[in-house]
């Protein structure tokens, strides 16, 4: 039995700075994350068979300049995960810098692309207008006008060339995989 003066060995007591993070608080910091997605990619043939032509998006960003960042194209509330704070077309394609929201799916999508389970990007709008381009291989749509109504993460995009731009790819992790596909399916998405 140890004395009542006696000391606690140094590895018994807890540093202060090695407190775990109080959870709200790592909450908050997933949420306050910011992207950078290219959310279309033009010149490219992508799975539909359509091109997304440079300029299309120039007439909705005028217009509406805050695009809402939504979880795989849903269209409910709960599906939001973000918001725009800059979208531009450059001459790759409409790259979208976004904030995600500080909300479970905010938090949850943000820490599935901060690990690197997700990294494809889409997005929808209503074709304005477009072009039939005429090929031996068959048809080919180039959306010319586009009215832009969302963006966001989604597990395998339209075009694959439509990536999350603001992290590098992460290496190969088959336990980090299982463990995001797993959360996605508790949060039934």
């Amino acid at each position: 039995k140890p004395e009542d003066d006696e000391k606690p060995e140094d590895d018994e007591k807890p540093e202060d700075d090695e407190k775990p993070e109080d959870d709200e608080e790592t909450k908050r910091k997933s949420a306050e994350e910011a992207f950078t997605a290219l959310v279309a990619v033009f010149g490219n043939v992508d799975f539909d068979g359509e091109v997304t032509d440079k300029g299309a998006f120039t007439e909705s960003l005028s217009s509406r300049p805050t695009v809402p960042i939504m979880w795989s194209h849903g269209y409910g509330t709960s599906d939001i995960v973000g918001y725009s704070t800059k979208a531009e077309e450059t001459d790759e394609g409409l790259l979208l810098e976004w904030k995600a929201l500080d909300t479970e799916i905010g938090r949850s999508v943000s820490e599935l692309l901060t690990a690197g389970a997700i990294t494809d990007f889409s997005y929808s709008a209503v074709v304005d207008d477009y072009e039939i381009e005429k090929g031996e291989d068959g048809e080919v749509r180039h959306l010319t006008k586009l009215d832009l109504w969302e963006a966001g993460p989604c597990l395998r995009g339209a075009n694959p060339l439509a990536k999350l731009k603001s992290q590098d790819p992460p290496e190969a992790d088959d336990a980090a995989q299982r463990i995001a596909r797993a959360r996605l399916a508790l949060l039934g998405l």
